[in-house]
């Protein structure tokens, strides 16, 4: 996040890919842990211009988000 408020956005995708990697290996790839990180990913993408590649993250996250909520 440090990366991010400073813009510096490679630097803040290499540190979320591997923080990603590590909430797939600890949750599974589904797992409740991954939310923040892949919404993190996503904003990072957004202000870097990478459009199409936040959008596929952000709703991975709201995706994993609706799978982590009891059913009513």
């Amino acid at each position: 996040q440090v990366c991010m408020a400073r813009k510096e956005w490679e630097a803040s995708e290499e540190h979320l890919s591997a923080a990603l990697a590590s909430a797939e290996a600890a949750g599974g790839e589904a797992g409740p842990g991954l939310a923040p990180v892949l919404l993190l990913l996503g904003t990072g993408y957004a202000r870097s211009a990478r459009v199409m590649f936040a959008e596929g993250l952000l709703r991975e996250s709201a995706k994993v988000l609706g799978a982590a909520e009891p059913s009513r």
